[in-house]
Parts: structure tokens; C-alpha cells; sequence
């Protein structure tokens, strides 16, 4: 396991969601002689209704496509009015897939997307809203097996948890998960796939054993098809530790 300082992103900042799209390519003309078309890129929007910040995106080996991940916007709060008549915000273009508008689409998930067109368009997943925490996600995948089988791995916090879940399909469907991988919650966790089924997590976590720990995590099948997945209660304690973690 290795770690590497990275920078966050604010949490409060209210970020539109986009990825750039290069639509040139070098071109080169027999040996010797190359003339370069100037790169140029276009911006596409995840979503233009939601909130969004500390993004993530992933290739999903599995399911050939992108998986992307951002939190819902850590200041908002999930208040009685901000429902039923209250959320029928308007958006341009329309917005089919849950509560419209950047407030009332807040349910204590982060939001995830995929895409199957390289980035051009972008597909909500509903999630799953067992497990909850709106913040801080981070995405990884675990080692594919020789029939190409593997899970992409995402988390949210409340700070009183830290949410940990699993996609086989490329982040369509996250059935296989746990709302409280460190068994007293914590703060940015960063997480690394390791071998088919496997997991580690790190975060500052809130008590017991130190600031920042390493947990893993294990997918359980049945039938073929991820049917759950828990972390160990007892983490590593990582002193020195801070940021990205990567699995070796």
C-alpha cells in the first residue's frame, strides 16, 4: 500500500459539472514531414440540475464505460420544504431522473454517473440509498478476473460514516455495500481496489485508534452476483499516512 499527498477540492464551492472532450487529433504525414491539427475540446455537462464538487472519474474494465462521482454539495441540508411542490424546479434541458433543481436534488448520496459514449453523454444511477453520506467520494477498481469480471468501488460521508459499495456493472448498480466501513465514522476517505472482491479504505477516522487507518473491505457472491460486502473492524493505523492510497 502506498499513499500519495493529493489536493481537495473545496467542499462548499458550488461547481458546475463538466468534462472536456478533445475533438482534434495530431496527424502525421509520411516520415520526417508532421503537421500537428490544433487540439481543440468541447464542454459536455454531467448535469446541469445537480450539485456538484471533488469529482471523480473512473474507466470501468468490466462495463467498457465511465464511471464518475461527485458530492451532492456539502453545505445543503435535507429540510421538510424541500419537497413535493416546493421542488418543481424547471431545468433546461428537462431533467427526468429524480428530484429537479441543485437544492432539492440533495439525498444524503453522492451522485453517480456513467457513460457509455466515451463522455459525450452521461446516464444518473439511482444508487442505492442505503448507504448514505453526501460527501468526499472516491472511486477504484478491483483487479479483473480472466472473464473480465470486476467491481468499481465508491464512498460518501456524514462524518458519523463512512459508506462503502460496490458496481460489477460499470456503476449502473450498486446493490453490494455497507454504510459504516470504519466502525466509528471518519473524515476523506480514499480508497484503492485490490485483488477480485477486495477493497481498503483509508480515513481520519473520529476515535480509537488513531488518525488516519486502513480498512478492508470484501465482496461476498451469490450466485455469481455481489450479494453484500463488509469491512474488517479492526483497521491499520497509518501515522504518516495522508491522501491517495494505491494498492500494490
Amino acid at each position: 500500500m502506498q499513499d500519495s499527498k493529493q489536493s481537495r477540492f473545496g467542499r462548499g464551492r458550488r461547481v458546475a459539472l463538466f468534462v472536456l472532450l478533445p475533438l482534434g487529433v495530431f496527424l502525421f504525414v509520411g516520415p520526417g514531414h508532421g503537421s500537428a491539427a490544433g487540439v481543440t475540446f468541447n464542454t459536455v455537462y454531467v448535469d446541469p440540475a445537480r450539485g456538484g464538487g471533488e469529482p471523480f472519474v473512473i474507466y470501468s474494465h468490466a462495463a467498457h464505460d465511465l464511471v464518475y462521482s461527485s458530492h451532492e454539495g456539502t453545505t445543503l441540508t435535507d429540510s421538510s420544504f424541500l419537497s413535493g411542490a416546493n421542488c418543481d424546479i424547471v431545468t433546461d434541458p428537462p431533467n427526468n431522473v429524480g428530484p429537479d433543481g441543485y437544492i432539492c436534488s440533495y439525498n444524503n448520496q453522492v451522485n453517480m454517473w456513467y457513460s457509455t459514449d466515451a463522455g459525450h453523454t452521461w446516464t444518473k444511477s439511482l444508487g442505492n440509498p442505503v448507504y448514505t453520506g453526501f460527501s468526499d467520494p472516491s472511486l477504484t477498481e478491483d483487479e479483473c478476473t480472466s472473464a473480465g469480471a470486476c467491481n468499481i468501488y465508491d464512498t460518501g460521508i456524514n462524518l458519523a460514516n463512512d459508506a462503502l459499495y460496490a458496481s460489477p456493472d460499470g456503476g449502473v448498480t450498486w446493490a453490494a455495500g455497507t454504510p459504516q466501513c470504519p466502525p466509528t465514522g471518519g473524515d476523506r476517505p480514499w480508497l484503492a481496489g485490490g485483488k477480485y472482491g477486495e477493497v481498503f479504505m483509508s480515513s481520519n477516522i473520529t476515535g480509537g485508534q488513531g488518525t488516519h487507518t486502513i480498512y478492508h473491505g470484501t465482496v461476498t457472491q451469490v450466485g455469481g452476483q455481489n450479494a453484500s460486502l463488509t469491512c474488517g473492524t479492526t483497521g491499520i493505523a497509518d501515522s504518516g499516512g495522508q491522501g491517495q492510497i494505491y494498492y500494490n
